[in-house]
């Protein structure tokens, strides 16, 4: 139900624009390059609440490119584990089915609203081309929410686990156990024989005899019919006799720390400022050393041995930078 960041966990499908996309878990730039992220810290589509979903508008199959035609009342699907969910684009204050804010707007993926409680957030820079501000699609849940169950161990709880069965039995203290006598080794040379069949047949009946023979005929003895009405549990009074087995209970969402910002999907990887800066050196440090082997070797062969490398530095600095500029 809760995958891991950057798998699969619904799919989108905006018939009005002809949008069917694969939505992912998580809004980091890998995750966006992959399809619309759902933001981790809403609930997913179709359970109670706000649930958000980020995309790009230009680069990386641009899934939420035209977001801004969505009218009031136009329907987005939604598809995952626990079902398929409709929902409904509800007017803004304009009549518009979207609203433009700033990018520190992060309220709009808040989960007490009072209005529209169970709805759907779509959000994607703003306008097209540049990430100067954020475009908000929301739409409302036609029906009922789905249970939202909690996550193993977000509540600081173990971790469950397949539970042990217990084969050990309660001793009585009031019981006497007789130890079993070791088997006892007979010589072949001093054995005694054994009694004929005529002998058996005129046998005195031993107490052990008598039980052997009760046994063969299916009759129980008091002993053993008194062991077993021990063994059988007697309900009290007040208890009811057994039902079906009742199913459990869901649990709903553990609440989450508000969002502080878009993420970095949208906003850009700030930690990917040293590396780019770094291959930017590298690829300059290789074009001086170019220049300079030119003028003092013969400049086809110099620029020639130093154009591969070049290129190799320079696609790692731009893959870099491309991580640091906000996605559109």
């Amino acid at each position: 139900l809760y995958p891991d960041w950057g798998s699969a966990v619904a799919r989108i499908n905006i018939p009005s624009l002809e949008v069917s996309k694969t939505v992912v878990e998580g809004v980091r730039v890998s995750d966006l390059r992959k399809g619309p992220g759902h933001y981790p810290n809403t609930p997913l589509p179709g359970q109670a609440g706000n649930a958000a979903i980020a995309g790009h508008r230009t680069t990386y199959g641009a899934p939420f490119g035209d977001i801004d035609e969505l009218e009031p009342g136009n329907q987005i699907f939604v598809e995952t584990i626990q079902g398929r969910f409709v929902y409904q684009v509800v007017a803004q204050g304009d009549g518009h089915g979207h609203i433009i804010v700033a990018p520190s707007a992060v309220e709009v993926l808040d989960q007490d609203f009072r209005e529209y409680p169970n709805r759907l957030t779509l959000t994607a820079c703003h306008p097209k081309g540049s990430a100067r501000q954020r475009i908000i699609v929301v739409a409302e849940l036609v029906g009922e929410p789905v249970p939202s169950y909690r996550q193993l161990g977000e509540d600081g709880q173990a971790d469950a686990q397949l539970a042990d069965e217990d084969v050990s039995e309660t001793a009585d203290p009031t019981e006497t156990v007789t130890p079993t006598p070791e088997p006892t080794v007979v010589d072949d040379a001093t054995a005694v024989p054994t009694p004929t069949a005529a002998n058996d047949a005129t046998a005195t009946p031993t107490p052990n005899s008598a039980l052997t023979q009760e046994a063969a005929a299916g009759t129980p003895t008091p002993e053993a019919s008194d062991e077993v009405a021990e063994q059988v549990p007697i309900a009290a009074a007040g208890d009811q006799p057994p039902t079906e087995p009742q199913s459990p209970v869901p649990a709903e969402r553990a609440s989450t720390p508000p969002a502080t910002s878009f993420g970095e999907g949208l906003d850009g990887d700030a930690d990917a400022w040293p590396p780019a800066i770094l291959w930017g050196l590298a690829a300059l440090a290789i074009w001086f050393f170019a220049l300079f082997a030119g003028r003092r070797w013969r400049k086809l062969p110099a620029y020639a041995l130093s154009a591969l490398p070049f290129l190799v530095v320079m696609f790692m600095a731009f893959w870099h930078i491309d991580r640091i500029l906000p996605s559109y």
